[in-house]
């Protein structure tokens, strides 16, 4: 397994992630060897040939407005919830599948901000109107959609939860002058 090249975001130097191979991060990779960022491709070229990222949004039956089942501002998930979803997430990081995970506190404890001319207009969490609401992710790798889809199918949902996947850009998916000036901006 080669750790030389870890997500900075998520990782001190010399710390190891163990989950089967390289691993990807949001932001930017740094080489432990030299201290240098590396930028999209530059990477992990062989890695991209076999896999693909893929944001998956868990959107909880418990958070969404039309429900009976409203959260209160310091909600958390039962221990028997987290016991069944930590198995399950032990699965995906044992396949090596799993890059990060995060629950996120009920959208009362947030912040939402909505973009007009301009300028930002902030509403405080809990007066948000919102139709869907996200209760945490997982950044995982894999090699198509659809192996994402067949993990995700025995993700431990309650009735009413709704899972969103999203394969994330990759820097080589877009055209070179964007590529450039991503880089340039990096």
């Amino acid at each position: 397994m080669d750790y030389n090249y870890v997500p900075s975001i998520h990782c001190q130097p010399g710390r190891k992630i163990g989950n089967g191979g390289n691993v990807e991060g949001f932001m930017h990779h740094v080489d432990l060897r030299t201290g240098r960022r590396l930028l999209g491709e530059e990477w992990n070229i062989q890695e991209r040939r076999n896999h693909m990222r893929f944001l998956v949004l868990m959107i909880p039956g418990v958070y969404q407005p039309n429900t009976n089942r409203q959260p209160k501002a310091n909600f958390t998930p039962t221990a028997e919830m987290m016991a069944k979803m930590g198995r399950f997430n032990e699965e995906l990081k044992q396949a090596g599948a799993l890059l990060s995970l995060d629950g996120l506190q009920p959208l009362a404890t947030g912040a939402r901000l909505a973009f007009s001319n301009g300028k930002a207009s902030v509403t405080d969490g809990p007066a948000v109107d919102a139709k869907e609401v996200v209760g945490g992710f997982w950044m995982l790798q894999a090699t198509s959609k659809q192996q994402v889809i067949d993990w995700m199918t025995r993700c431990p949902a309650l009735d009413g939860d709704v899972i969103e996947i999203r394969q994330v850009f990759e820097l080589s998916d877009f055209q070179e002058d964007v590529q450039a000036t991503a880089k340039k901006h990096g």
